[in-house]
């Protein structure tokens, strides 16, 4: 008999062809006891960290740093099953927010701040800051309005892993740190050699499609994003470690 969610009906078939959870019980029926978790890597990690000052000064422009939050809801369905709109932009009216139906549409508030829904989450969160107002708020540290992202009786929680999403590699912390900045094309290989033995272990890379630079005379430049996954603090310390190595903080 294939195994299947007694809550939701998700079978174990259905779960590995896309990857995604149905509700919260989805997590113990596939992973029993087991906790998602990326790997951390200790050997030699500080020697492959200095390895990156062989770069040399790149030049960076629009540099913005980013915290996103992604969310379900512990009553009912994940967006597998249902997106849940009405429900989302009902809680973020009561707190003062607007809801954007996807990323690209959703509008930043004063403080720089973006809700939307899409396809994973019933709810996500952008937090944008220049180095200027980075510099000035210090780190993300997130103000009182938006404590109801961490209230485990709202949201889908499990004791032994944390908040639970429809994707579970977003299972945990259920956040993303995130940079993104313009480069030259020359200096992309540059970053790609020397942050190779570090990816894959919650760090990411990756060139972003832009299509508003031609608008912008900027065709020269490649928009780049360098981010770490649902990390624990010891990914994040090394995080803004090899950020401040390639200039970026």
């Amino acid at each position: 008999m294939i195994p299947y969610c007694v809550r939701c009906g998700l079978t174990e078939t259905i779960f590995l062809e896309t990857g995604k959870f149905g509700c919260p019980d989805c997590h113990d029926t596939f992973f029993p006891g087991k906790l998602i978790r990326v790997p951390v890597e200790h050997k030699n990690l500080l020697t492959r960290i200095k390895d990156i000052k062989s770069v040399g000064k790149i030049e960076w422009s629009d540099v913005t740093y980013r915290l996103r939050l992604a969310r379900c809801f512990r009553k009912g369905f994940f967006p597998f099953y249902t997106n849940e709109k009405d429900k989302t932009r009902s809680l973020l009216d009561r707190h003062g927010f607007e809801m954007g139906e996807n990323a690209r549409e959703a509008k930043v508030n004063a403080e720089g701040i973006k809700f939307y829904t899409g396809d994973e989450d019933h709810l996500r969160m952008e937090w944008m800051q220049t180095p200027v107002s980075l510099a000035k708020n210090g780190c993300f540290h997130l103000p009182g309005s938006l404590r109801f992202l961490y209230e485990k009786g709202l949201w889908a929680w499990n004791p032994k892993v944390g908040f639970l999403n429809s994707c579970p590699t977003n299972c945990g912390r259920g956040d993303r740190l995130s940079v993104q900045a313009r480069t030259n094309p020359e200096s992309l290989f540059l970053i790609l050699s020397s942050i190779e033995n570090q990816l894959g272990f919650s760090l990411e890379f990756r060139k972003i499609a832009d299509e508003s630079k031609v608008s912008r005379n900027e065709k020269d430049t490649v928009l780049v994003q360098i981010s770490i996954k649902n990390a624990n603090p010891f990914q994040k310390l090394r995080f803004f470690k090899i950020l401040g190595l390639l200039g970026l903080v």
